[in-house]
Formats: C-alpha cells, sequence, structure tokens
C-alpha cells in the first residue's frame, strides 16, 4: 500500500517550534512563541516555563547544568538566526553569545561541549562549569547540510560524533575527547585529545544525499536514511561495516527522523518516521516491522522484506 506524502503548513503561528530531550530522556525542552518550557518525561510533569519576550526556534538542555541553549526564530525571533545563546535558568539571563557568518542550522549537546552546524560545516565547542568558559574544539567540513544533520554520542565514556562527509551520501566519523561521567569541566588544553579512532572514518552510506543521521548513545552504531527515503542502514562505528538494511517502502518518502531504542547496538529495535504520516518500527534483531497502532491518528505501513 502506498500512501500520499504530508505537507506542514499552517496560516497561524505554530505554538511549539521544536522539542529537544536530555541525552538520559528524564527531560525535554519545549521551545515556544513566549519563551521555553521544560518538562519531566515521566511522570509527566511541568518543571520550569520561562517567558522571554520573543520568540525561539530551538531550546537544549546542557546535561546536569541549569543551562540551555536557545536560538531565535518565529515571528518574533528573541535571537538573530546566526546566534548561540547559552541561557542559565537559574539567573534568567544570558552568560554567553556565540555569532556566525549564517544562519544556525542545528545544535547538539552532550556533557562537556556541544556542536553548532552550519551550512557546509560542523563547529565543536567546550564549555566548563567553574566560573563558566567556552573554548573551540574544532571545526570539520561537511557536504550542503541544509537540516543541519549530525549525531553526538552521549553515554559516559563515548566519543563519537557523526557528520555528513564531503560527498552526498557519506557519513565521517570524528573521535571528541571522552564523555565524562560526572563533572562537565573536560582536561587542559594540552591533554584535550581523543582517545580512540574508528577504522573507516568515512562510510560510504548512500548513493543519494543524506536526509537524517543517527547514533546510539555510545555511539557502537548509527543510522542512516537518504533523501529516497525507501532504506534505513544500521552500521557499526568501529569496523565501518554494514549490519542491517531496513526497507521502509518502495515509493519515495522524506524521513523525518531515525531513532534506536537505547543503547543495545545494532540488533536492537529502530524508529523511523516520514512525510507518509506513517511511523515504522523494526523489532530486535530481525529485518521486518512489527507494528503496533498506539493511536487511531498514527497510521502505520508493514513492508516486509
Amino acid at each position: 500500500m502506498q500512501l500520499g506524502r504530508y505537507s506542514v503548513s499552517t496560516l497561524l503561528p505554530p505554538p511549539v517550534h521544536s522539542i529537544t530531550f536530555s541525552p538520559d530522556g528524564r527531560f525535554f525542552v519545549v521551545a515556544a512563541e513566549k519563551g521555553y518550557e521544560v518538562w519531566k518525561t515521566w511522570p509527566l510533569g511541568l518543571v520550569r516555563r520561562r517567558v522571554l519576550p520573543g520568540t525561539l526556534a530551538l531550546a537544549l538542555i546542557l546535561p546536569h547544568s541549569p543551562l540551555l541553549i536557545l536560538q531565535g526564530g518565529g515571528a518574533s525571533p528573541l535571537y538573530a538566526p546566526n546566534k548561540v545563546v547559552v541561557y542559565d535558568d537559574k539567573v534568567g539571563e544570558a552568560v554567553a553569545e556565540l555569532e556566525f557568518g549564517e544562519r544556525i542550522r542545528g545544535v547538539s549537546a552532550r556533557r562537556g561541549l556541544f556542536c553548532v552546524a552550519l551550512s557546509r560545516k560542523v563547529v565543536v565547542f567546550e564549555y566548563g562549569l567553574n566560573g563558566f568558559w567556552i573554548r573551540k574544539f574544532g571545526e570539520w567540513e561537511t557536504a550542503k547540510n541544509e537540516q543541519g544533520l549530525m549525531a553526538l554520542s552521549t553515554a559516559p565514556g563515548s566519543t563519537l560524533l557523526a557528520l555528513p562527509g564531503r560527498q552526498a551520501g557519506h557519513v565521517q566519523l570524528i573521535p571528541l575527547p571522552s564523555c565524562p561521567s560526572s563533572s562537565p569541566d573536560p582536561p587542559s588544553p594540552s591533554r584535550t585529545t581523543p582517545n580512540s579512532t574508528f577504522r573507516s572514518p568515512i562510510i560510504l552510506a548512500h548513493t543519494h544525499s543524506l536526509a537524517s543521521l543517527s547514533t546510539t548513545p555510545s555511539g557502537s552504531h548509527i543510522l542512516t536514511t537518504s533523501e529516497r527515503g525507501t532504506l534505513l542502514r544500521v552500521w557499526d562505528t568501529q569496523r565501518g561495516r554494514l549490519e542491517r538494511e531496513l526497507r521502509r517502502g518502495v515509493d519515495p518518502a522524506e524521513m523525518w527522523g531515525v531513532s534506536f531504542e537505547g543503547d543495545v547496538g545494532g540488533k536492537g529495535r529502530v524508529v523511523g518516521w516520514s512525510d507518509k504520516g506513517t511511523i515504522h518500527v523494526w523489532g530486535r534483531g530481525e529485518n521486518k516491522e512489527k507494528l503496533q497502532v498506539d493511536h487511531p491518528f498514527i497510521h502505520m505501513l508493514a513492508d516486509i522484506n
């Protein structure tokens, strides 16, 4: 069965511009027309509502700190679209601001560092809470990346940053300093060196441009789709090897996102969603979809290889 593609549009400003989760999944932040809200996932409850005099496109928690990264957007942007602002929720004011020469496409964070995606590169910054400071760690060129694709491992001891390569359909694996288990303060600059490498730092994931990119918390595997949206591929990052190929369908679709279930490696459950109005879930260690309808307004497809 083939379904038509959905177009997301509205005549009114959307009340919610983005939703981001903390690395451990315990909290999520809603960026809205009048500031942001921090929620606890379970039991569901509002932790903090911060009203601001402008619209936000993104609000992202810096783990284990009172800090958030804010990006302006929407009808009345609080900040210019080329700025990243570090905001202290405890005192209710900005503590740092980074300005770039173009619109920011995406931001990702873990303990001790955050990454900013631009149209053709990703820039990584380290930060510390002891007196609060920020310094640039490095930057890497990518193919055209309007979606701001990147995947950052967040488990203690993990090192992976996965980015689009310089050629369409390629993924580059960047080893970063190990994610700390407690304090987000990284070591001194002389010792801030990656402690692991990858056998194949470039993965030829697809022949078409990437549409989505995700990683397990440990960075052991990545999940990719292309602009065709027919196949999802699971890759072992240490060996640079394809482990699973999962078919969404035969007709093209725009993949809006993909994700792993937890950190059980390449054999765990995988989920993907697209402009077809469908959510696909693949079972543990199997190449066929196992789907369960949890809501009458969610349409699901079952494509069996």
